[in-house]
């Protein structure tokens, strides 16, 4: 059953998947705890839009969208702190504003 393990990039891809669960393990937990479940999507869809425009103007869309995500994350910081509710509401605030229809 274990002969898989005579090849050395299998126990490479084992090594790696310890080390992965392990950390999306810990990650998992503190982003439960901390109750900001949304905030990948929250964030990606906040750039989306950004991404769309680097494109248009010609600018690097990698560097923008960067940019626009630590943006997005200092709005959700003080959204949460002005209004002192919960991260994951702000962060459902900020992601429903940033997918609004533009005219």
């Amino acid at each position: 059953m274990w002969e898989f393990l005579q090849y050395e990039y299998m126990q490479w891809a084992l090594l790696a998947v310890v080390l992965v669960s392990t950390a999306c393990g810990l990650v998992g937990s503190y982003v439960v705890i901390k109750r900001i479940v949304f905030i990948s999507g929250g964030i990606s869809h906040t750039a989306f839009e950004v991404i769309g425009l680097g494109f248009l103007f010609g600018v690097n869309h990698i560097i923008t969208a960067r940019l626009f995500c630590m943006i997005s994350v200092l709005g959700i910081v003080l959204i949460q702190e002005k209004r002192n509710i919960n991260e994951d509401t702000a962060i459902g605030i900020l992601w429903t504003v940033s997918i609004l229809p533009k005219r």
